[in-house]
């Protein structure tokens, strides 16, 4: 975990952008936060690469951004704090490196800055939205929830906050190698910080996963924080969902193979599988409608198999994973 930063206030605004890999990405997310910037302000915009083995360093150096190598980092918060620590502004903000912003934002963040000014202990930004050519996977499972307009957290990939607030909890939690924006604003709330989400920062998601197969992997990946202890565990509902979507899973194959003539209870852990998943789509996605709901509950048992996919993953392989981004 870092110290405390100690650097005096020379610029307004940091952007901090983790990176491995994304020369698909990079320029775009860079030139946007440049074009869209209010010239009002100073700012940096600061790439932490995690050891790159394509063109992103060069690419992101072209754009305009200061690039730190940070290959040996543990974690992508370890990266996210890295940027920090080199920064100079006094307000935060965290962008992925597949994010580009949009021109509401340029126009929003002024009163924004202002709000973080008078109540440093705010966390703000916003879901990020789907590009307009996205898919229909993108558009059923992600666009809904870029719409959410009191979200529990907000993702890693669009966060801003003062660098006070980033002291005061310091920083990222390094220990975690995913889930680390829902703890970081967990630990924001616990030290008296309000969130507040603004959907006219809007900012927009390009690497999202366009097959189920690129889904899949992704929420492998993303689930591995899930299990980093078991406080994550157990004050993580997806977390408690999945591992009741395992057991669920467990009586089923039992009942229907070892126990032959307990077939009413292949059926019984059957239909709580299919409930668990049409639950969290009723849950998530009742305000969108019923087509959504019907179409994520297929999507949900995708996202717990893949979740429950992490869960043995890292009980067997306690191996750290380059970040990707999400």
């Amino acid at each position: 975990m870092m110290s405390p930063s100690k650097i005096e206030k020379i610029m307004d605004i940091s952007v901090i952008i983790p990176a491995y890999n994304e020369e698909d990405f990079i320029t775009a997310t860079v030139k946007s936060v440049i074009e869209i910037m209010p010239l009002v302000f100073q700012y940096e915009v600061i790439v932490v690469d995690h050891g790159s083995t394509d063109h992103t360093i060069k690419l992101a150096k072209s754009a305009g951004a200061c690039v730190l190598d940070f290959s040996g980092a543990p974690t992508i918060s370890a990266l996210r704090n890295r940027g920090v620590k080199h920064s100079k502004g006094r307000i935060l903000v965290f962008l992925d490196s597949d994010t580009t912003l949009a021109d509401p934002w340029g126009q929003t963040i002024p009163d924004v800055i202002r709000s973080l000014d008078k109540n440093p202990l705010q966390l703000t930004g916003s879901k990020r939205g789907v590009p307009d050519d996205a898919g229909t996977l993108a558009q059923y499972w992600f666009a809904p929830k870029a719409q959410d307009p009191n979200p529990t957290h907000l993702g890693g990939g669009h966060i801003i906050t003062t660098r006070i607030l980033f002291d005061t909890i310091q920083g990222f939690p390094e220990e975690m190698e995913t889930g680390e924006d829902f703890r970081f604003c967990i630990n924001a709330k616990k030290a008296g910080a309000i969130l507040v989400a603004v959907p006219s920062l809007r900012a927009i998601h390009n690497g999202l996963p366009n097959t189920i197969t690129q889904f899949f992997s992704r929420e492998t990946w993303h689930g591995r924080g899930d299990w980093t202890s078991w406080q994550t565990v157990f004050t993580t509902k997806v977390a408690m969902l999945t591992l009741l979507f395992i057991l669920f899973h467990l009586i089923f194959l039992t009942s229907l193979f070892l126990l032959p003539g307990f077939k009413w209870l292949a059926v019984g852990s059957l239909l709580a599988i299919l409930g668990t998943c049409s639950f969290a789509a009723t849950i998530k996605y009742w305000r969108s409608g019923l087509g959504h709901v019907l179409g994520n509950s297929f999507m949900y048992y995708v996202y717990f198999s893949a979740r429950a996919i992490s869960f043995f993953t890292v009980i067997f392989d306690r191996k750290t994973q380059k970040h990707h981004r999400g």
